[in-house]
């Protein structure tokens, strides 16, 4: 799940399986109302989240069952990208491909 904080409350925008014992490539996208999740440069989730506000933070960034504490990540990250912009889905599918093949 993706899960986001407003300093208040805890909140779930979206939901999603992975592939367990496989590598997944899993891209989050956030444009000014909405996320989209991509899983291997498909979408699979999305959620609307107009007024939704993430302010900067000193809070560290937390990949993980950091607040539940209940399931923590097992396994392996080969790479984080965080950008200023949002991708749009041709640029999604094509980052997808530049991995292809390099994974073991």
């Amino acid at each position: 799940a993706l899960i986001v904080g407003d300093g208040e409350a805890w909140q779930t925008v979206l939901r999603f399986n992975l592939r367990p014992g496989e590598w997944n490539y899993l891209a989050l996208v956030r444009t000014e109302d909405a996320f989209t999740l991509y899983l291997d440069g498909k979408p699979v989730a999305s959620q609307a989240t107009p007024g939704l506000q993430i302010e900067d933070s000193p809070l560290p960034l937390d990949i993980g069952n950091w607040v539940g504490k209940d399931r923590p990540f097992n396994g392996d990250i080969k790479e984080v990208r965080i950008l200023k912009r949002a991708l749009a889905p041709g640029e999604v599918a094509a980052a997808v491909e530049s991995v292809r093949g390099k994974l073991p």
